[in-house]
This record gives structure tokens, C-alpha cells and sequence, in this order.
């Protein structure tokens, strides 16, 4: 049980990379998806931080 937030975590932060990267070198999709990715990999990237002890917990 104690692995399955580590592992959300870094699947959520792998799909928003592939998802920003396609909608950087122009691949098909719209504007809403690369938005709502961009901020999948920022709330991940935040909450690693927070786990890891990078930034203080809120």
C-alpha cells in the first residue's frame, strides 16, 4: 500500500512529460489537453517535493 503514491506519482509525472513533449513538436492534439498535462506534471512535480522533503508540507 505504501508504494502505490510513489508510483502515481512518477506515472503522473511521465504521462504529463510525453503529453507537453508532443504538444511541443507540434503532434495532434489541442491546446486544452497540453494545458491540463502541463499542470498534471507541475501538481506531481509539487507533491514529490513535498514527499521527499524538498518543500515544506502545506
Amino acid at each position: 500500500m505504501a508504494l502505490r503514491g510513489p508510483i502515481r506519482d512518477i506515472l503522473s509525472i511521465y504521462i504529463g512529460y510525453k503529453v507537453i513533449a508532443m504538444w511541443a513538436f507540434k503532434a495532434e492534439m489541442t491546446t486544452n489537453i497540453g494545458i491540463a498535462a502541463l499542470l498534471l506534471l507541475l501538481l506531481s512535480v509539487w507533491f514529490v517535493c513535498e514527499r521527499v522533503g524538498l518543500l515544506p508540507k502545506l
